[in-house]
């Protein structure tokens, strides 16, 4: 199935010489009430996120601007994997029946390619989990493979995460005769093969809400202890490390060694992003984005968006962007590659970007322009010029990437903008 929809997206130009922000956690203007369930970064500035009702969000700018390149389904989305410039998977929010489409134009088109509701990148490889199984991808998500790992059951998938390229894990709890637990599920030659974890070492019956792992063999799980099969007051952070498989009768399991390090998190935790064995960030139901510095052994408010906060992506081993219901995204301040954090001029737009053909400039006082410079990722300048009058700036012969245009504008004023060219 392939859907054919049109993307624009507009790219305020920035002024250099504005003051910085100096909140960490800054809300962006997502353009959406919806619902925000993922998010997915490439780099600092390319990334999207989804969200209920078929939202698909596209950046291309450190988030200063998304544009809905949605459409692709009336189905809610749980998951977004962004390859490279244009190349996005998404999934929808069921692990039954759950579609995964890709688009290799930036939302251009979409084509419907396997079945699953969790995505996630292990290397260079693309998974995907269903209700029954793991699957992976090599060729940017056009075809994909089972593993061997088959759930089904009452086994009930909900992550997957590669701290490595060649050591993953499931995430996953398991349904009892009254109440859910952890059974979760680890693989140590870059998703092949899976194995479970032995749930028994685990300090008490508790279902996992949240979790990840800093290097191969050392994780944070927040625990919840449900009552029935509805979440209870009592959330815990615990920490396992030391992985081994023990193949004995009766196991045939990843063992590992666990210790409660934080009794009682102060609320449900629906993700979590460590940045080492000391920090990191964890997404609360209640609204509340926490923050540890001791390893989790405790947390403090960081930032309170009041609304629930659904998922948390990372750039460069860092915490980046938190998105949440009611359309909520936020950036840390200390992801951006734009010196002091200056705010987005509303009278300034690059369009369309991504673009392969001719970028439009748009705003200010045209006639004041005196001058503009076009610079690489690197920061070289790879084109400069005078101002002619024409809005139209041709990048056909510009090699697929980030760039960076600065306009000189009298009496004074310098501003810069992003734009990607897409590939061709």
């Amino acid at each position: 199935m392939k859907i054919t929809i049109r993307l624009i997206l507009a790219c305020s130009l920035i002024a250099v010489n504005l003051p910085a922000l100096n909140a960490q956690w800054i809300p962006l203007n997502s353009g959406t009430t919806q619902t925000l369930t993922g998010i997915h970064m490439l780099n600092t500035d390319y990334g999207a996120a989804v969200g209920r009702n078929g939202t698909v969000l596209l950046t291309a700018d450190n988030g200063n601007n998304w544009t809905n390149i949605g459409n692709v389904t009336l189905t809610d989305l749980r998951s977004v994997l962004v390859l490279g410039i244009d190349t996005i998977l998404v999934a929808e929010d069921d692990f039954y029946f759950g579609k995964i489409y890709l688009t290799i134009d930036g939302g251009g088109q979409w084509e419907e390619v396997a079945n699953g509701a969790a995505l996630a990148l292990g290397g260079s490889r693309a998974f995907a989990l269903s209700s029954q199984y793991v699957a992976y991808s090599d060729n940017g998500g056009a075809s994909w493979d089972p593993t061997n790992i088959l759930l089904g059951g009452t086994t009930l998938p909900d992550q997957l995460h590669f701290p490595t390229p060649q050591t993953g894990y499931v995430f996953a709890n398991i349904s009892g005769f009254a109440t859910y637990s952890n059974y979760s599920y680890r693989s140590a030659d870059s998703g092949l093969s899976w194995q479970p974890l032995f749930t028994f070492d685990f300090p008490n019956a508790g279902a996992y809400t949240a979790a990840y792992f800093v290097n191969a063999d050392t994780g944070y799980f927040f625990m919840n202890q449900y009552l029935g099969f509805l979440p209870g007051p009592v959330n815990q952070l615990v920490k396992t490390s030391g992985y081994y498989y023990d193949n004995s009768d009766g196991v045939n399991s990843w063992r590992f060694n666990a210790e409660i390090v934080n009794p009682n998190v102060p609320a449900l935790i629906n993700d979590a992003f460590f940045e080492d064995e000391v920090r990191g960030y964890a997404a609360g139901e209640n609204g509340a984005l926490y923050v540890t510095a001791d390893g989790g052994a405790s947390w403090e408010p960081d930032h309170l968006a009041n609304t629930p906060l659904n998922a948390i992506a990372g750039v460069d081993n860092r915490a980046a962007f938190v998105v949440g219901n009611n359309g909520v995204i936020l950036r840390n301040s200390l992801i951006t590659d734009i010196p002091n954090s200056p705010s987005p001029s509303p009278s300034l737009s690059l369009y369309p970007n991504p673009t392969s053909g001719q970028l439009i400039i748009e705003g200010l006082e045209m006639e004041k322009i005196s001058r503009l410079s076009i610079c690489n990722s690197a920061g070289s300048i790879i084109r400069k010029w005078t101002w002619d009058e024409s809005k139209e700036i041709d990048v056909r012969n510009l090699p697929s990437g980030l760039y960076y245009l600065t306009v000189w504008h009298d009496p004074g004023n310098q501003w810069q903008g992003k734009f990607v060219v897409a590939d061709k």
